[in-house]
C-alpha cells in the first residue's frame, strides 16, 4: 500500500506542465504573467506540505538526506547540461550572446541564476534554493514550536525577501536570497497539512464555484503586478505577489484534489524531479527549427507552446524509465525503491 498523497503528485504534475509551458518564449505576455504568479511558489508549498516534524532528529541527518535527493540531481544535471550546452547548444547559436564558459561554469557551484550564471540550466536553480529552504525550515522550527509564532516568523521572512529583492544587489549563492521569500510558500504549506487535517479542508472547499470565483481573481492580480520570477527574484508589489502566489495555489491544490484519480498526471508529478533536470534540454525547439522547419510564429504561440509540451515530455517519457530502472541513485532512490515503484506503476497501469 503506497503512503503517497495522490493529490499531491497531481499538483506536482500540473506544476511542471506549467513549468515547461512558460519556457516556451512565444506565449502570450498574459499567460505567462499568470503562470510565474503561482508556479513557483506551488513547488515550494507542497514540498513544505512533505515535511516532517518528526521524522528527523538531527539537522546532520536532515541534511544528509536532502543532498542526497536534492544535491546530487543538481550536480547530476548540471554537469551532463554544462556539457549538452558548450559542445552543442552554443554551436547551434543558442547562448551566441553570452557563450562565457568560465563564467557559467563557475555558475553551477554558485547556482543563482541571475546574469546568465546558469545558461546550462537555468531551471536548476530551483533545486538548490529549496535545499536553502528546507534548511533554514529545519532550523526555524526546531527552535519555534508555537504555531502563531511560526507564522509571525513567516511573514518577518517574507518582508525581508521582499526588501532584499528591492534593495541589495548581490545575488546569494544556491539562492539564499530568494529562499528568503520561497520559506513563506514552504512553511505555509507545512501550516496546511494541519488544517487539511484527511483531507477535510479540500473536501470542503474544492468546489467549481468556489475555484470560478478565485480563478478570475488571480488571473487579475497577475495582470496588475506584470511578469514576476522567483528565480531573478522580481517580484514587483508585495501585496499583489503573495495574494496572486497563493490564490493560484488553492486553485491548483484544489483542481489537484478534484482530479485525484488522474494517472497521467500522477505520473508526471512522481517525475517531476527528472522533467525539471532535463526539460530545457529536450530538442523540441531543435525538432522545430531544424528538422521540421516550423517557425513558431506561423501558428498561435500559445498553441506552439502547447505543442512544444507535449514533445517534450512525451520526449523525456523513455528517459525518466531509463533512469528510474538504472540509474535511481540520480533522483536519491535506492534500487529497492525504483524497482518497487515501477512494479506499483505496472500494476495501476494493468488495473
Amino acid at each position: 500500500m503506497s503512503d503517497r498523497i495522490e493529490w499531491l503528485d497531481i499538483a506536482k504534475g500540473i506544476g511542471i506542465i506549467f513549468v515547461i509551458f512558460a519556457h516556451v518564449l512565444t506565449i502570450s505576455p498574459a499567460l505567462l504573467n499568470y503562470i510565474y504568479s503561482f508556479h513557483m511558489p506551488l513547488f515550494f508549498f507542497v514540498s513544505g506540505y512533505l515535511f516532517s516534524d518528526t521524522k528527523y532528529k538531527t539537522l546532520k541527518s536532515f541534511a544528509k538526506k536532502k543532498v542526497q535527493t536534492l544535491i546530487v540531481p543538481y550536480f547530476i544535471f548540471s554537469i551532463v547540461s554544462f556539457l549538452y550546452w558548450a559542445l552543442i547548444q552554443t554551436k547551434m547559436g543558442d547562448d551566441i550572446q553570452h557563450p562565457n564558459f568560465l563564467k557559467t561554469f563557475i555558475g553551477m557551484f554558485y547556482s543563482n541564476p541571475d546574469n546568465y550564471s546558469m545558461s546550462f540550466n537555468v531551471a536548476l536553480w530551483f533545486l538548490t534554493c529549496l535545499f536553502s529552504t528546507e534548511m533554514i525550515f529545519f532550523m526555524l522550527k526546531r527552535r519555534i514550536e508555537n504555531r502563531f509564532h511560526l507564522i509571525i516568523s513567516l511573514v518577518i521572512f517574507s518582508i525581508i525577501g521582499y526588501l532584499y529583492s528591492l534593495y541589495v544587489p548581490f545575488n546569494m549563492p544556491w539562492s539564499i536570497d530568494i529562499a528568503f521569500t520561497a520559506i513563506v510558500f514552504y512553511g505555509t504549506g507545512y501550516l496546511f497539512k494541519s488544517i487539511n487535517n484527511n483531507d477535510d479542508f479540500l473536501n470542503k472547499f474544492s468546489k467549481v464555484p468556489i475555484l470560478l470565483l478565485i480563478m478570475p481573481i488571480n488571473y487579475l492580480l497577475s495582470q496588475m503586478n506584470l511578469e514576476i520570477d522567483m528565480a531573478s527574484n522580481e517580484l514587483h508589489n508585495y501585496f499583489l505577489f503573495y495574494s496572486g502566489a497563493f490564490l493560484g495555489i488553492f486553485s491548483w491544490i484544489s483542481v489537484s484534489y478534484m482530479i485525484k484519480d488522474s494517472k497521467t498526471l500522477s505520473y508526471i508529478g512522481k517525475n517531476s524531479l527528472i522533467i525539471f533536470g532535463l526539460h530545457l534540454k529536450v530538442p523540441a525547439d531543435f525538432m522545430d527549427h531544424k528538422l521540421l522547419e516550423i517557425n513558431a510564429r506561423m501558428v498561435n504561440g500559445n498553441l506552439y507552446g502547447i505543442i512544444n509540451t507535449v514533445i517534450t515530455l512525451l520526449f523525456l517519457i523513455p528517459v525518466i524509465w531509463f533512469i528510474n530502472r538504472f540509474f535511481p541513485f540520480i533522483t536519491g532512490k535506492s534500487r529497492q525503491i525504483s524497482d518497487e515503484l515501477t512494479s506499483k506503476e505496472e500494476m495501476s497501469a494493468e488495473e
